[in-house]
C-alpha cells in the first residue's frame, strides 16, 4: 500500500465555458493511483446540469494556485505530487478523456475508481467542467484522493 493524499480547489465558471478546476502531476519517481474525484458548488441555488471531464494532459496549465495535499494517514511523508487549482491557462488535454459524466449543481458529483486509475511517473491529469450556454455563473469546488506508489 502506498502513501494516501487528498486535495481540492476550484474555479469560477460562466456560461458556455470550459474551466479546469484542478490539475495533478505525479512525481517523477512514483506512479499515482487515482481513487476518487469529486465536485460540487455552493454559490447559487439553481438546478442546472454541468458536464465534467477527467483527462490526461501532455502539458500542465499555467499559473495554478498551489494546493498542499493533505495526508490521509497521520505520519505519512509529504506528498511528492503537485496539485494546482484553477490554472490561469488551460492544460493541453489528450484527445480521449479518462472519464466523462455530468452532475446537477444542487447535488454534486463523486466518482470512485475500482480499480484505481494509474497515472505514470510525471504524468498529468486534470478535471474540467463544461458549462452550457445560459448557465448561471458559479464557483466549483472539486478534488481528488490518490495514492503514491513506488
Amino acid at each position: 500500500m502506498g502513501r494516501r493524499y487528498s486535495a481540492d480547489g476550484g474555479a469560477s465558471i460562466a456560461a458556455a465555458t470550459t474551466k479546469t478546476q484542478w490539475q495533478l502531476t505525479a512525481p517523477a519517481t512514483a506512479a499515482v493511483l487515482l481513487h476518487e474525484i469529486y465536485c460540487s458548488q455552493s454559490t447559487h441555488d439553481v438546478s442546472e446540469q454541468i458536464d465534467i471531464e477527467l483527462d490526461r494532459c501532455s502539458a500542465a496549465g499555467g499559473t495554478p494556485t498551489a494546493v498542499t495535499p493533505r495526508r490521509d494517514v497521520n505520519g505519512e511523508a509529504v506528498s511528492s505530487s503537485t496539485f494546482g487549482s484553477a490554472p490561469g491557462t488551460e492544460p493541453t488535454y489528450s484527445a480521449t478523456p479518462l472519464h466523462k459524466g455530468s452532475f446537477n449543481t444542487l447535488g454534486g458529483f463523486t466518482r470512485r475508481f475500482v480499480p484505481p486509475l494509474e497515472i505514470p511517473p510525471s504524468g498529468i491529469i486534470a478535471l474540467k467542467l463544461v458549462s452550457p450556454a445560459g448557465q448561471t455563473t458559479f464557483t466549483g469546488r472539486a478534488g481528488a484522493r490518490w495514492e503514491e506508489i513506488g
